[in-house]
């Protein structure tokens, strides 16, 4: 009905992010220099939080659709995992069939993927969207892998997106380790 009445070629107002509809507003355009700069500089975690609704989804996908082809992104948006699946999820992202290998075989294989990786000119990048709804292990087990380095760079690049008690959550749960991985 308003598509007509105002002579849109799309619904603007749908659930579903969509970055052909983001407004690019102060804090916006902060968060996405913030999660490029860590990109191109191969820094370790960025974490970004806000309220329920404020454009973290889409700010997401608009940085997906910007990135260099020599960044291998794995998207986890199911956080309900304990850490053997959110193991196994940044491999399937990656293209890997991890389902049969314990713990200690699947860190052997992200390792290994970093390392290929690395050598290969590519770069990794780990996305948590909602992480409010990950548990304490699985948190730690992506701090660990961040912690993948040459003697200049890092080879796991790590955004974090979450609500805005996520600081409070991360404190009170007494994370320091994977607070002083933050750098920005």
């Amino acid at each position: 009905m308003y598509l007509e009445h105002y002579a849109f070629n799309d619904y603007p107002f749908r659930l579903t992010p969509d970055t052909d509809f983001l407004y690019m507003s102060s804090a916006h355009s902060r968060w996405l220099a913030y999660m490029e700069n860590a990109i191109f500089n191969r820094e370790s975690f960025v974490v970004i939080t806000g309220e329920i609704g404020t454009g973290k989804t889409t700010l997401i996908k608009k940085l997906l659709n910007d990135l260099s082809e020599n960044v291998i992104v794995a998207k986890i948006f199911q956080t309900q995992l304990d850490e053997v699946e959110l193991l196994q999820a940044i491999l399937v992202e990656i293209g890997l069939i991890p389902f049969i290998a314990k713990k200690g075989e699947l860190l052997n294989m992200i390792n290994q993927f970093l390392i290929d990786s690395y050598n290969n000119d590519r770069q990794m990048l780990i996305i948590i969207d909602d992480e409010n709804n990950l548990n304490k292990r699985g948190l730690e087990e992506i701090t660990m892998l961040s912690g993948v380095e040459t003697q200049k760079k890092k080879k796991l690049q790590v955004i974090i997106f979450g609500e805005s008690e996520l600081n409070q959550k991360w404190k009170a749960d007494n994370m320091e380790k994977i607070l002083q991985r933050v750098r920005l």
